[in-house]
């Protein structure tokens, strides 16, 4: 009899452990996933500086397109940190959203410029 209750005292043991063990690895899990979600809030305003740096290059006067970029960037990064809840926290965010935006839309205009003449050079030959 004595044997009996050791031998479950010792699984109640390796089921307490082998449950803290999974515990442990859904912890970090969970952390992953939360550094992952925490990245994500940062997509929107690249995404959005590339679509207006891509779809602003049609654009022929260099005032209107400064412009442009500039109005529409300054709304497209209020709406991002809207979007992201970072508003809520504080109103610098609203100014980092917003360089987000501008530098990328700038990046992008600059970038699809090089890459259509060097396209058009290509095609010349």
């Amino acid at each position: 009899m004595r044997g009996t209750t050791t031998g479950l005292g010792r699984g109640m043991a390796l089921d307490v452990l082998a449950r803290s063990a999974m515990l442990l690895a859904l912890r970090v899990i969970q952390r992953r996933v939360a550094k992952k979600e925490v990245s994500m809030d940062e997509v929107f305003p690249v995404l959005a500086g590339i679509a207006l740096g891509v779809a602003s290059y049609a654009v022929r006067p260099m005032w209107l397109k400064a412009t442009l970029v500039g109005i529409l960037g300054m709304g497209l990064g209020a709406l991002a940190s809207w979007i992201s809840g970072e508003l809520a926290l504080s109103r610098i965010y609203l100014l980092i959203d917003t360089a987000q935006v501008l530098v990328a839309a700038i990046l992008s205009g600059v970038l699809a410029g090089f890459w259509l003449r060097r396209r058009a050079r290509s095609l010349a030959r």
